[in-house]
């Protein structure tokens, strides 16, 4: 198994929210099940991250394998909340695994401490810490995440799937989430609702399929304003297909020009060949 491989389970769609306390820890359990089925074994992880002045220390994780122990380096995110929620993936991971001493991962921003993320002083100054500690200690809710290993997703499922079932919080999606989606996969709330009545045609009992989607309720205003950017995309969409096509004019034009006036040139010199001619003549 390559390092890609490893690599790729930690690159998160552009919904994940850090705040989201379970979709976190969710990712977490679930990486941590991959390595093992891949036969790696999870020995800790590295990354520091401020807002001022970003990556400090790139992202890393160290694992073991037959071939031995390995680092490997883990893709940058590019934004606060993205770093963030990798971040918080990396400490869930090594509290799950009991190798927080293994560990040093470190996220602060605007918010301070009490929202940050720093696993050489544990949780106690850090409110968002302490959230994910408390729910990692949640039985029910591990008993939860165990079930969800024994029933593997359906192979195929569209991204929007993936993200509808990733965003579901105690099988609830919300509106945030939904703008979440809607935002990363530039798709409508319709989509979403076909995304989710095809899952739960092929999903039926499931235990990771959402009971419900909250679609968030908008005034006129905010309809107007959707419409019309929907309406300004569209204009802007036929527009550059326009100047594509006048473009494409333009060089063909161009090219029946250099034609004519090779052939204007051709046949000037076939002129003046002629009167050198005849003046020899």
């Amino acid at each position: 198994m390559s390092n890609e491989y490893i690599q790729n389970l930690f690159l998160f769609s552009a919904t994940r929210n850090p705040e989201n306390i379970e979709q976190v820890i969710k990712n977490a359990f679930f990486n941590l099940h991959e390595l093992k089925k891949a036969g790696y074994n999870f020995n800790g992880a590295s990354a520091n991250y401020t807002r001022k002045k970003k990556w400090l220390k790139n992202p890393k994780l160290s694992v073991t394998s037959i071939d031995g122990r390995v680092s490997i380096n883990l893709t940058k995110t590019t934004t606060p909340t993205a770093s963030k929620f990798l971040n918080a993936v990396l400490y869930c991971m090594a509290y799950l695994d009991s190798k927080i001493k293994s560990a040093d991962i470190f996220y602060n921003d605007q918010h301070g401490e009490t929202r940050g993320i720093a696993s050489r002083h544990g949780p106690e100054k850090s409110k968002y810490m302490q959230s994910l500690v408390a729910k990692m200690n949640d039985e029910e809710f591990m008993l939860e995440l165990d079930g969800m290993i024994e029933s593997p997703l359906p192979e195929n499922l569209s991204e929007i799937q993936r993200s509808i079932i990733n965003a579901a919080k105690q099988g609830f999606v919300s509106g945030d989430e939904v703008y979440n989606i809607m935002n990363a996969h530039k798709c409508s709330a319709t989509d979403i609702m076909h995304e989710f009545r095809y899952l739960q045609m092929i999903m039926e009992d499931h235990n990771r399929l959402p009971n419900e989607i909250e679609f968030p309720e908008i005034n006129l205003i905010q309809h107007e304003e959707i419409m019309g950017t929907q309406i300004m995309q569209h204009t802007i969409a036929n527009l550059r297909d326009e100047v594509s096509s006048l473009k494409l004019n333009v060089e063909t034009v161009k090219h029946k020009l250099a034609d004519s006036e090779n052939k204007v040139s051709k046949l000037k010199n076939r002129g003046l060949f002629s009167r050198i001619f005849n003046r020899s003549v």
